[in-house]
């Protein structure tokens, strides 16, 4: 039985090696692209009322859709396409990445007073799916609603500082609570 063995010269397997590295390198779209960023609850922060949830998402392929989750469960889609010159200046060569904000209001005060996670997740076309998460704390007044008539009475308070913290102590709510 005769075998013949071909032998490629080194230049050629080199050079074919090279290419592939380099399409693979130089590829616009690859998984890698897909970043998301959420920039707002700050992890390690607090929040109270109504405040945003915002970020930035970026795609070779583009963004389907931003999903938003809190404590676990799935809340809705943010709507996407928001200015960001900072992000397309910092990935000029990833398509709509100037126009990669998301962001919303929510009221916080409605998932209760403690600590919660919010999680984001960017769909991308090809279906890759990216996400970024921050563990927050809710503090907020014990009513979903103040009207003006029941502002807080500040004439006893006083504000401190308590590290990245502001301290508010001596408020009354208008029934008598502290």
């Amino acid at each position: 039985m005769n075998r013949r063995v071909v032998r490629y010269p080194g230049s050629v397997r080199t050079g074919c090696l090279a290419l592939l590295l380099a399409a693979l390198v130089l590829s616009p779209a690859y998984a890698a692209d897909l970043i998301i960023n959420l920039e707002e609850p700050v992890d390690g922060g607090t929040s109270s009322g109504v405040s945003n949830i915002r970020g930035w998402a970026v795609a070779s392929d583009g963004i389907e859709r931003i999903e938003v989750y809190f404590d676990g469960v799935f809340r809705g889609e943010l709507p996407y396409g928001g200015s960001r010159g900072d992000v397309g200046a910092v990935y000029p060569d990833i398509v709509g990445s100037t126009n990669s904000g998301f962001g919303s209001t929510m009221a916080y005060g409605s998932l209760g007073n403690g600590e919660h996670t919010v999680t984001v997740r960017a769909v991308s076309m090809a279906g890759d799916m990216a996400e970024d998460s921050a563990r927050f704390e809710v503090v907020g007044f014990p009513y979903a609603f103040l009207s003006a008539d029941e502002s807080p009475n500040l004439e006893g308070a006083s504000v401190s500082l308590d590290g990245a913290s502001v301290v508010v102590t001596g408020a009354l709510l208008h029934d008598g609570e502290d």
